[in-house]
């Protein structure tokens, strides 16, 4: 991976990177107001946290299995035009949604549907943007970058809510709707402009030189094929597997206390708009200040180890936020800043350490596979977090859940060889070393 990262990706590269990424960035601000507006009113208009966790499983089950096999064709299509069908594809289904709020169509099963529709579209370009990364970003700015990344998506998680959470108070929803469509069509600008490497334009040379040309029939065979090469790179790489695995578990456990904040801060803490809005906010803030952490060194040794102590910190700041009484906002958003400080430096080592370790040309399909892995189970919890809340108690559930993730990463850490990932070869050390023994 090092020599076809030093051969792709360049000066110029990283220049259209970061003018893409200031695009998508202004896009991100847009669905970052419109998704807390359709979850707030999801949230009031069927006040049941049955029906608030039941969204998200609905829109989740779609998603993973299309981010699953979208890997292996992000591979292989142009990336530029999978970004660009998959923004507009978010974008046209917002504007239906403004339709009914604007006719007074609207109903909560009916908004359900079209954003569970609107998100395939995002679990398609989520891995194509991530697959780029490493193609167009030198590997000596790999690790600062993803934390840029990070910071620069939590400071748009802070401006997101707080606009949305003031909007709400004055605008109706079918108004705030046109933000989305409006930050589509400015990040759109960037992407038409600059250029993507293609990993595949040497493969396709060479076999336009030696006149062989794919057979359509090969094409399913080829697929499972593809699909089995990048779980090949997963597992190949020591640790991975283990982390993937802590990482199902751990996304199971933490993700009630995601769907149902609007549920937990509006109905059981009795608190409005705006103050789910600040609340989310001040994990935005500390989620930079985590992220900002990780630029002030190019390079971080022990990443596996910085790894398992953040996933401590989520299971402790989860703990607190769960045991916050009644109207307790403060200590509420103490829990949620604890886990949000901890999400950037787990996710830019982790991705730092699968950028280094997975060939270029297997990107989009490990990224694919990562997302689809890690929230292969969260639909399971997703749908059980409502009737639980309901059953036992929304504060009850939290804490059983919190003291569970702290259990979940202890075992991890001592039963796993997780703690290796940030030591572990590449791919195609491994694949060399295989070969080797083979021919022995």
């Amino acid at each position: 991976m090092n020599q076809q990262n030093s051969q792709i990706a360049d000066q110029t590269t990283f220049r259209h990177y970061l003018f893409f990424l200031m695009g998508q960035l202004i896009s991100l601000l847009g669905s970052s107001v419109v998704n807390f507006a359709l979850i707030w009113w999801i949230t009031i208009e069927s006040q049941s946290a049955t029906i608030v966790s039941l969204t998200f499983t609905l829109a989740l089950i779609p998603q993973i299995i299309v981010t699953l096999f979208a890997g292996v064709y992000i591979d292989r299509l142009d990336r530029k035009k999978i970004i660009l069908l998959t923004d507009f594809g978010q974008a046209f289904f917002t504007f239906l949604l403004f339709l009914l709020f604007m006719f007074n169509f609207q109903s909560v099963w009916l908004v359900i549907t079209l954003i569970i529709i609107r998100n395939l579209f995002q679990s398609v370009h989520r891995p194509t943007v991530g697959a780029i990364i490493p193609v167009m970003i030198p590997k000596e700015k790999l690790s600062r970058m993803n934390s840029i990344n990070m910071i620069a998506s939590r400071a748009i998680f802070i401006i997101g809510p707080v606009i949305s959470g003031i909007l709400i108070g004055f605008l109706e929803i079918s108004k705030i709707l046109w933000i989305d469509i409006g930050t589509f069509l400015v990040a759109v600008i960037p992407t038409l402009l600059i250029t993507i490497p293609s990993i595949l334009k040497k493969s396709s040379q060479s076999e336009s030189e030696t006149g062989t040309t794919s057979k359509p029939k090969a094409e399913k065979p080829r697929f499972r094929q593809e699909m089995k090469e990048g779980y090949r790179a997963i597992v190949a790489v020591r640790g991975m597997s283990a982390f993937f695995f802590c990482a199902i578990i751990g996304n199971f456990l933490l993700n009630p206390s995601f769907v149902l904040q609007s549920y937990f801060v509006g109905i059981y803490h009795e608190g409005n708009a705006q103050i789910l809005s600040y609340l989310s906010a001040w994990a935005s803030i500390a989620a930079i200040i985590g992220g900002f952490l990780m630029t002030l060194r190019k390079k971080w040794k022990h990443k596996s180890t910085i790894i398992i102590i953040v996933g401590f910190l989520f299971g402790i700041g989860a703990l607190i936020s769960a045991l916050a009484s009644k109207g307790s906002f403060v200590l509420l958003g103490l829990g949620y800043c604890i886990v949000s400080f901890g999400m950037p430096i787990s996710n830019s080592l982790y991705l730092t350490i699968l950028q280094e370790k997975i060939p270029l040309d297997k990107q989009g399909r490990v990224n694919a596979i990562d997302i689809a892995l890690s929230f292969s189970i969260m639909p399971i919890s997703s749908f059980l977090a409502g009737p639980l809340a309901e059953t036992i108690g929304i504060q009850l559930l939290f804490t059983i859940l919190s003291i569970t993730i702290i259990v979940n990463s202890l075992i991890f850490t001592l039963f796993s060889d997780m703690r290796y990932l940030g030591k572990a070869e590449t791919f195609e050390i491994v694949e060399s070393k295989e070969a080797e023994n083979a021919n022995e």
